[in-house]
């Protein structure tokens, strides 16, 4: 599995100090982890009905990576 971190974890690494700009960009950070995780996991399988099945080219792979854009989480 990932080695994404934890809440608490990336709230250790990242949170120096209780700066609200600090708080916010370690929070931001945290949320663009957990999304580029989804999306390669969407981009590595498709599914038909109940059947994962794997993706049969690279430009439906790419499609999913870019289907929500990291620049919307502020």
């Amino acid at each position: 599995m990932n080695n994404i971190p934890t809440a608490e974890e990336f709230a250790i690494e990242t949170m120096q100090g209780t700066d609200l700009q600090e708080i916010e960009r370690a929070l931001i950070g945290f949320a663009k982890l957990h999304v580029e995780a989804a999306l390669k996991a969407a981009a590595a399988q498709k599914t038909y009905g109940m059947m994962v099945v794997p993706l049969f080219n690279d430009e439906q792979q790419k499609a999913i990576l870019n289907a929500y854009p990291l620049t919307n989480i502020k």
